[in-house]
């Protein structure tokens, strides 16, 4: 398999910085000759948004990390690290999170990668199953948010995303958007003009969620029903995002933030830029899944476990959330106190199903790619 190697010296983008505000009470001073007013309920202690990389141990030495997240999602992130860090060398190897965690299990015990990172929660389960993963360190752990991340510390969650149904307003009308995942296919104006990444991870998770949720043989009907409607094919969910803008297909399931980035950025993306697309939500369902990028140490026979440890505790300070959170990103943030940008979905509005993310990735993403060979897909 061919890796894309990406070291500091070979990116030029830089990130910004990002500020933080904090919120301090104040209290009045009774007079002397009026009444006592009523004492006001005490406010609730603000919550910490987070431990600065300035308060963390600097990360020195060096690191291979496998990266199934785009360059172009996370790669000034990384070059922000590297440039606080100059005795810190990171060698990213970028390619899709299902073939990097196969990649890592033919490797074994020899595996050059120290860290993977992912969009896929399965295939974060996948490398723990099989007995190839260290726990992080505890504060790594407590500094995470709680149903995102592997008690045990063998993953953590480090940004959040939904998924959603996008699609082409000049073309769809939201009312013809299902609440059901299931009777997406069904939909006759949407006939031929869908379209989805069934190789891309984050769609393998959506699939083994449906697995999860609702059944192997319902979510076999559903790849079938799919199929049977027309739906196209794409490398990666920006390239449905990208099909859509441009008329291709009308709609299609992706994460929230593909959709989200070219409707708010005027500058545009490599997918493109554009009001005339939108976002809608399915209820209770495999449609609606709630989901995490995260990291796990790998183990091998270098056993940089502390210095591993630790860079994964960088991408949960408050200049890595406020990376995933601004910049156009649009993901949901993974510490407390930090705010998801207001123009997100609130989770307390949507109707997400309940997924324990721990039993989740224990799901095999192998059987999830068999499914869809089943059906015919891939």
């Amino acid at each position: 398999m061919s890796l894309k190697n990406i070291s500091r010296r070979q990116l030029l983008a830089t990130a910004g910085s990002f500020g933080l505000i904090s919120i301090a009470g104040c209290a009045t001073q009774q007079e002397a000759a009026a009444p006592a007013p009523a004492a006001p309920a005490p406010a609730a202690p603000a919550v910490p948004a987070g431990v600065s990389m300035d308060a963390l141990p600097p990360l020195e030495g060096s690191l291979t990390m496998y990266s199934g997240r785009k360059e172009s999602l996370v790669g000034e992130l990384f070059v922000m690290i590297q440039d606080k860090y100059p005795k810190f060398d990171l060698d990213i190897r970028y390619d899709k999170s299902t073939a990097l965690a196969n990649q890592i299990r033919v490797e074994g015990k020899n595996t050059p990668a120290d860290v993977f990172y992912t969009v896929s929660t399965g295939a974060l389960g996948l490398l723990k199953n099989e007995g190839m993963t260290v726990p992080v360190n505890a504060d790594v752990i407590s500094a995470g948010r709680e149903g995102y991340l592997d008690p045990e510390g063998h993953w953590i969650g480090t940004s959040g995303r939904l998924r959603c149904i996008a699609y082409n307003t000049n073309e769809v009308d939201a009312s013809i958007i299902p609440k059901s995942i299931f009777d997406l296919p069904k939909v006759e104006a949407l006939k031929d003009k869908m379209g989805w990444a069934p190789t891309y991870g984050s769609h393998a998770d959506f699939i083994t969620c449906m697995r999860y949720l609702h059944g192997k043989e319902k979510t076999l009907q559903w790849l079938k029903d799919m199929k049977a409607a027309g739906v196209k094919t794409y490398a990666k969910e920006s390239n449905v995002t990208e099909a859509i803008l441009a008329g291709e297909i009308h709609a299609g399931p992706v994460n929230h933030y593909y959709p989200m980035r070219v409707k708010n950025d005027p500058t545009g993306h490599s997918y493109g830029s554009g009001s005339h697309i939108e976002l809608a939500f399915t209820e209770n369902d495999a449609g609606a899944f709630m989901n995490v990028a995260g990291a796990t140490i790998i183990k091998n026979p270098r056993q940089n476990y502390a210095l591993a440890s630790n860079f994964i505790r960088h991408l949960l300070s408050t200049e890595a959330q406020n990376f995933f959170i601004g910049n156009m990103k649009f993901e949901y943030p993974m510490i407390p106190g930090l705010e998801a940008d207001p123009r997100l979905p609130k989770l307390s509005e949507q109707k997400t199903p309940e997924v324990d993310l721990v039993k989740f990735a224990s799901q095999d993403i192998n059987e999830t790619v068999a499914l869809q060979e089943e059906a015919g897909v891939l």
